[in-house]
């Protein structure tokens, strides 16, 4: 009877640190940080400029230092820990920073769409495809992270 008990203390123990020990990400948060980092991802390998024009180096550093930023708030923000007081002022930290990526994100692709269709002598903006394909899977993510909130006050 003793070892029963000990048992069910040592189950009861592991769970709850198991438990400690998750992300505070939903599956929709995940899937948001997931679309942004790939929309990032593709705007920064399909624009990127020849590096022998001088503003070329620059404009390269522009796309990838969002595709940077997402990568290490997302990966920092799935990482699983505990829920001190320090993690979970943390993680509202990483949160914020994320939501703004997500913004940064929509309005730059509302502008590039403006650009591509008003302007679209310039080169610049959404007028192709590939173009669209980059401005869908920001506006995803930024949809699925900014409507999360939302669908967890339910």
């Amino acid at each position: 009877m003793a070892t029963q008990v000990s048992r069910s203390e040592q189950s009861s123990a592991t769970t709850q640190a198991t438990q400690a020990t998750r992300t505070t990400a939903s599956r929709l948060e995940t899937l948001g940080i997931l679309l942004l980092v790939g929309g990032y991802g593709y705007i920064n390998g399909n624009f990127i400029q020849p590096t022998d024009t001088g503003f070329g180096v620059f404009i390269d550093i522009v796309h990838v230092i969002p595709l940077a930023l997402m990568l290490w708030l997302g990966t920092a923000l799935l990482w699983p820990s505990d829920e001190a007081g320090l993690a979970v002022a943390r993680r509202r930290g990483l949160r914020v920073g994320i939501t703004i990526l997500a913004i940064l994100g929509v309005v730059t692709s509302l502008v590039m769409i403006g650009l591509g269709v008003f302007v679209p002598s310039l080169g610049i903006g959404v007028q192709a495809f590939s173009d669209w394909l980059a401005v869908i899977l920001v506006a995803g993510g930024a949809v699925l992270w900014f409507i999360t909130p939302l669908l967890r006050r339910k």
